[in-house]
């Protein structure tokens, strides 16, 4: 899942959830025509975060030197 925060005039106003195959494009458009956002909104694409589960397999493989 792709997070994405939804600003309007400046103001963080939501955070929404989409699959990591779908662009700015189809996130705007559904916000906006589907859901009734105000079309001003912008969108910023949050950065993914390993999962912890994925933090700790990377602490481990780097201790055992791989």
């Amino acid at each position: 899942m792709q997070q994405w925060d939804v600003f309007l005039r400046g103001k963080k106003i939501d955070s929404v959830f989409y699959n990591d195959d779908l662009d700015f494009h189809w996130v705007y458009d559904g916000l906006v025509n589907h859901d009734g956002y105000d079309p001003m909104i912008k969108l910023v694409k949050k950065r993914k975060q390993k999962s912890t589960v994925q933090q700790v397999e990377a602490k481990l493989k780097k201790m055992a030197g791989f």
